[in-house]
């Protein structure tokens, strides 16, 4: 397998309601094999992208 195959995908999950983002990390960590980093907030999600981290996907909660 070349190396990009074998490479997680990279996910930055951003929800400030912490019953969901529990939740919905829980469901995230079991059923995929993703590289997720967690933002609580839009500010610590824009810090992430400000430090240079790329992600494959961005989920987000739209209404904060």
């Amino acid at each position: 397998m070349s190396a990009d195959k074998a490479r997680k995908c990279k996910v930055l999950f951003v929800e400030d309601n912490e019953d969901f983002r529990t939740i919905t990390v829980n469901f995230l960590r079991t059923r995929f094999e993703f590289d997720l980093t967690i933002a609580h907030c839009g500010n610590d999600a824009i810090q992430c992208l400000d430090s240079g981290a790329t992600f494959d996907l961005i989920i987000t909660d739209y209404f904060m």
